[in-house]
């Protein structure tokens, strides 16, 4: 539909840092837009008030003046068939949703952005304006005809059939997953990619519900777009997860019926977006460890000789003969050297967190005998547990390389952490490794599962768990550090290192190490 339309989309570009207003027109330079910049949201209103209308706004969230939220508000009250888009590092989440739940913002990209999910984005604006320009079009076209005389009844039905055919064919000229909903859920038409990515005979789905034939859900999704349709938004928006698999998609809708007389329905589209979410946690947590790495370094340096000075006076001092002589003295001298020492393990830490390993010849690594090997060192902790563990490997597995001890130090606090978070655990005790094939940001990778029978991790701290100095142990059992470095190890491997819940209780580390 979108190659067949002979007018150029206008998009207006407002962005007060020249880098990234460059980088955004760089991006869609080759693309058939008609591009217009304002570099602040009080110059876009004066360009608006001068008579000019773009079909897509893209803009910054903070610039001098009126924010990005107050132009979109601005726009959405004057100009409702605009597509607004915001991108923004700003990460107040809750002014986020009231603007998305009020329908000001259509989409949110958070800085930085990858220049794929912008060319995305903003394509996938460009098909809701020509489909919103189609339809409006169409319904202003049969309300004309539906006025003619009866002698017009023959070309009104005719234009209803191409209506209905370019309906099947804009549908089908989609790559994501699209079809039309009534308010129960069920599915009144669906596209050949929805038939696809749901492994579905077109022809069955018809009568089928959304969310079990797509997610594996019993139940409508929590965060289902016709929840703000329903409500009276012009767009619903929501992220829902295939309970089958690991996949993440971006579910959107829209009201396709507007009488009232008619049972509501709604075109609901699905994208795919489990490997940006990825890159996107991948790259906000790497920034943040390359932030704390150069600090904690410093720190480290600057601490370590006054820990050192403690730790040699306290030891002098224990063996003066005074202090044989007074056992409270030997006490707090005594604690004062468990004290430093701790100090100096955390430096310990610190400095390895924020330095880099060494380049070196990259080793094949077999995680099978590298994970059995490890088990080896906490085989104590694990029988003292009473942890039953389990390791699978599937076969043909693509071969890897890396630095086995740093692989081997990961899974080695993977495990402990796994053994120790079932200590308080009344139920069986289990611990399962699982090794397979997988993909990481388009490549081949190997992919090793760490599940425990644990308590889980806490909803609200499970995307904090690699954040340095964060933990969940209580005060002095944990430095923070341990999964911090785990991640930076991944990293370093090209790598990746993520958590999350199980159904049922506990928790599961996945590696992703891809193929060299």
């Amino acid at each position: 539909m979108a190659e067949s339309n002979p007018r150029r989309i206008r998009i207006l570009l407002v962005e007060d840092e020249p880098g990234q207003l460059k980088a955004m027109q760089h991006s869609l330079g080759k693309l058939p837009y008609d591009i217009t910049t304002a570099p602040s949201a009080d110059e876009a209103l004066v360009l608006l008030n001068d008579g000019y209308i773009p079909d897509i706004v893209v803009t910054d969230y903070r610039m001098p003046g009126t924010d990005g939220l107050g132009l979109l508000r601005e726009i959405a009250q004057r100009f409702e068939n605009v597509h607004r888009i915001m991108v923004s590092a700003f990460a107040n989440l809750d002014l986020l949703q009231e603007a998305v739940n009020d329908g000001t913002v259509h989409r949110f990209l958070a800085k930085p952005w990858e220049v794929e999910a912008f060319i995305t984005a903003i394509g996938s604006a460009r098909e809701q304006v020509f489909l919103r320009e189609e339809r409006d079009g169409l319904i202003v076209e049969l309300e004309q005809r539906s006025m003619q005389q009866e002698a017009l009844v023959a070309d009104r039905t005719a234009l209803l059939e191409r209506a209905k055919r370019e309906w099947e064919r804009t549908f089908d000229v989609f790559d994501h997953p699209l079809q039309i909903v009534t308010d129960a859920h069920r599915t009144q038409r669906a596209n050949m990619s929805y038939a696809r990515v749901t492994a579905s005979d077109i022809r069955l789905v018809p009568g089928t519900t959304c969310h079990e034939v797509m997610f594996g859900r019993d139940e409508p999704c929590e965060n289902c777009p016709l929840i703000d349709l329903r409500a009276g938004k012009s767009h619903g928006l929501g992220e829902v997860e295939d309970i089958r698999s690991d996949q993440l998609f971006e579910v959107s809708g829209y009201r396709f019926n507007e009488d009232d007389d008619d049972e509501p329905s709604y075109v609901v589209m699905y994208q795919d977006v489990t490997e940006r979410r990825l890159l996107e946690r991948q790259l906000l947590q790497s920034e943040k460890l390359v932030a704390l790495g150069q600090l904690s370094g410093e720190i480290a340096h600057e601490v370590n000789n006054p820990v050192g000075i403690i730790l040699s006076f306290s030891h002098l001092a224990l063996r003066s003969e005074v202090v044989d002589t007074d056992p409270e003295l030997k006490e707090f001298l005594e604690e004062i050297m468990t004290s430093a020492r701790r100090c100096k393990s955390i430096i310990r830490n610190l400095l390895s967190f924020s330095r880099p390993s060494q380049p070196g010849d990259l080793e094949p690594i077999d995680l099978r005998d590298l994970s059995e090997r490890t088990f080896e060192f906490v085989a104590a902790q694990i029988r003292q547990a009473d942890v039953k563990v389990s390791i699978e490997t599937t076969d043909d597995l693509p071969e890897i390389r890396g630095y086995p001890d740093q692989i081997q130090q990961v899974i080695l606090n993977l495990v402990t952490n796994a053994v120790q978070a079932m200590e308080e655990v009344e139920r069986e005790r289990t611990l399962s490794v699982r090794i397979s094939d997988g993909r990481l940001a388009g490549r081949r990778a190997v992919v090793l599962r760490i599940r425990d029978s644990g308590p889980g991790i806490p909803v609200e701290k499970l995307a904090r768990v690699f954040d340095p100095f964060f933990t969940t142990k209580p005060v002095g059992k944990g430095t923070g550090l341990g999964l911090s470095i785990c991640y930076r190890i991944m990293n370093e491997h090209e790598g990746h290192l993520d958590a999350t819940n199980v159904r049922g209780g506990g928790a599961e580390f996945r590696m992703y190490l891809p193929c060299r």
